[in-house]
């Protein structure tokens, strides 16, 4: 009877340390994601106004982020996450309520992976404009 209730207790523990483990990778992975992303928004936020675009797009290619692109296709199939796909969009906001001066432009990184049934995702944001941004500007983020 002992060694039912032994075995009871340690399958308890099994299952504990397996979950834990597995939160331990999840966590592991989104940091991976966040940090990619966040190299991404840096590239974009220390090219110049004028040359930051869509991934992909005629002013990314015709900028450096389109040799950042290519590293970056690099680094995200090193990270080793499962079926890792990201993407920059950029759209200039019109009209920006925040900001008292020249275009803003807004740029958001996705980061996708995982397997097809459980796929996960990590989507930076940040406003680049010409002058920079106002240092009195609110941090409300506008509808689009």
């Amino acid at each position: 009877m002992a060694m039912v209730i032994l075995l009871i207790a340690l399958l308890g523990i099994f299952g504990l340390l397996n979950s834990g483990v597995l939160m331990n990778q999840d966590t592991m992975s989104t940091s991976q994601a966040a940090d990619f992303a966040h190299k991404r928004l840096e590239t974009v936020r220390n090219t110049p106004f004028a040359g930051v675009g869509t991934k992909g797009s005629a002013i990314g290619l015709a900028t450096g982020l389109a040799s950042d692109d290519g590293r970056a296709d690099a680094d995200l199939t090193n990270l080793g996450l499962a079926n890792a796909t990201w993407d920059r969009q950029v759209v200039v906001v019109p009209n920006p309520t925040y900001y008292s001066g020249s275009a803003v432009k807004r740029v958001t990184v996705t980061v996708d992976w995982g397997p097809a049934n459980a796929r996960r995702q990590m989507r930076l944001i940040t406003y680049v404009s010409r002058t920079g941004l106002n240092s009195t500007s609110r941090s409300i983020e506008p509808t689009i």
